[in-house]
């Protein structure tokens, strides 16, 4: 099983994620962003075996919920070429979070930590796809819309998929701090 786990932003972000769907549905652009609440991920998927994932989701619940609320700062939006995404600034204590779940994920159940876990492109995605004229149009459709300068870190979400495939994930638990 695949375990993923992110803060839950959508409805902080609500006003980009309907206009980004949108543009998604009307550009014919595969579908990718949308199948789960808009988040900024913590630790990328990883893969347990069936067995052992009960224990793994237990103890990502429970360091999430000993979690203290915080803010973090909303950078603005950047076209990477294949993906379009929201940046968020690095933060003493979204870097401590993130590095605690690693540790954990690392130490107590032998999960190799992912590059992307460490690299600190905190982000949140509005669109990927490999036709650059469509990623061109998605983005003039969002560009004007006003984000928020700060988001709260409130409510946490812990993901499974089966297949580890995008799309396939789907929210097990939401926690709130």
């Amino acid at each position: 099983m695949y375990i993923w786990t992110g803060i839950d932003v959508d409805g902080q972000l609500r006003g980009i994620k309907d206009a980004a769907r949108t543009a998604e549905e009307e550009l014919g652009m595969k579908p990718s962003c949308f199948t789960l609440p808009m988040h900024i991920s913590l630790k990328i998927p990883f893969f347990v075996s069936d067995d052992v994932a009960p224990r793994v989701i237990s103890e990502l619940e429970n360091r999430l919920l000993s979690a203290k609320r915080f803010e973090i700062d909303v950078d603005g939006i950047r076209d990477e070429g294949n993906i379009i995404w929201i940046r968020m600034t690095p933060s003493k204590e979204l870097d401590e979070l993130t590095d605690d779940i690693v540790a954990l994920t690392s130490r107590r159940f032998d999960v190799e930590p992912h590059e992307y876990d460490c690299d600190r492109l905190y982000h949140t995605t509005l669109f990927m796809d490999a036709d650059r004229t469509k990623m061109q149009e998605a983005l003039t459709r969002v560009k004007h819309i006003a984000l928020p300068k700060r988001i709260a870190a409130d409510r946490f979400i812990i993901g499974t998929s089966e297949s580890g495939e995008l799309g396939s994930f789907k929210v097990i638990r939401t926690l709130e701090v």
